[in-house]
């Protein structure tokens, strides 16, 4: 998986975990309940960002989240209990807790063009030109983003009808290819239930990608993984789903940074369901066998309905 590892870091350390947003995390473990505020870093921890985290409320934590942890970091983190730490060098410090974890495979780097991202999914939507303001109101950015953005996609071009994509197809690609993931909060979770039943209610409150996206849009093999998104709290246990890590999980509930995906799902017109493009992205995410083949033929089905 692309995500931090911060939540299955919590659940192997035994917290029922629950995404208020996309930077802040309620946690149970027995009758112990801490809120935890997600910092997330691209460099190292400094001494007075580490004592920041006195400040926090009574049953608040500040948890960051950083490439590696020098000793120092470790023994200023550990001195502090309102200070939690996970790093992607293994380190784990959850109050006077320390544990290891695997090592993560990626993390995004810089700041990410959500705008960018958003605008390659709505141009391969349709052959037909829009101008700018329209493209705004499909990807939930103003005109003067989508500006900024459309200047910086060469697949992309202007006539006097407004802006359309020179190849879909090509955007497809380039979207699978560069798209670092949505970022935020994700949790996992699991139940016996049968997993068409389980996509029926997470329909209802969320946006489902990944297997159970792909089976709505161009039904081709048996799903049995979901990536739900969600922009507010959902409570799954209320819904019969257990806590989970990411291998047991049929569903991967995530609370995204990238919040563009809720505008560009509209405006492709599936009710509760993703792009197709992210549910591609979704779908090689999480691997499988013939996953290559199940995005070719959602490619397929999404590239040849366009109007």
């Amino acid at each position: 998986m692309s995500t931090l590892n911060e939540v299955d870091a919590l659940v192997r350390d035994g917290f029922t975990v629950r995404a208020r947003s996309a930077s802040e995390l309620d946690l149970t473990r027995g009758t112990e309940q801490v809120r935890a505020k997600l910092v997330r870093q691209k460099t190292g921890l400094t001494h007075q960002q580490i004592a920041q985290a006195q400040e926090a409320p009574q049953g608040e934590v500040v948890l960051f989240v950083v490439p590696r942890a020098t000793a120092r970091v470790r023994e200023l983190v550990a001195n502090e209990p309102q200070a939690w730490l996970i790093a992607h060098d293994g380190t784990v410090i959850l109050g006077d807790e320390a544990v290891d974890v695997p090592r993560e495979k990626r993390a995004a780097r810089g700041r990410i063009p959500w705008g960018r991202y958003a605008l390659m999914r709505a141009l391969a939507r349709t052959t037909s030109p829009r101008s700018q303001i329209q493209l705004a109101a499909e990807v939930g950015l103003t005109q003067g983003a989508v500006s900024g953005a459309l200047a910086k996609l060469t697949a992309a071009t202007r006539s006097e009808a407004g802006w359309s994509a020179t190849d879909p197809g090509e955007l497809w690609d380039a979207f699978l290819s560069e798209y670092p993931g949505a970022g935020g909060v994700r949790t996992h979770w699991y139940s016996r239930e049968p997993f068409v039943r389980q996509c029926d209610l997470l329909r209802q409150c969320t946006l489902l990608s990944a297997d159970a996206g792909s089976d709505i849009i161009a039904p081709w093999r048996t799903p049995v993984r979901a990536v739900a998104y969600t922009s507010t709290p959902v409570d799954l246990e209320e819904l019969g789903f257990s806590p989970a890590t990411a291998d047991e999980a049929t569903v991967d509930l995530v609370m995204p940074a990238d919040q563009t995906i809720f505008e560009t799902a509209k405006a492709w017109g599936a009710p509760g369901v993703a792009d197709p493009l992210l549910i591609a992205w979704d779908l090689r995410d999480i691997g499988g066998n013939d996953a290559e083949e199940e995005i070719a033929h959602l490619r397929s089905k999404a590239l040849g309905i366009r109007s």
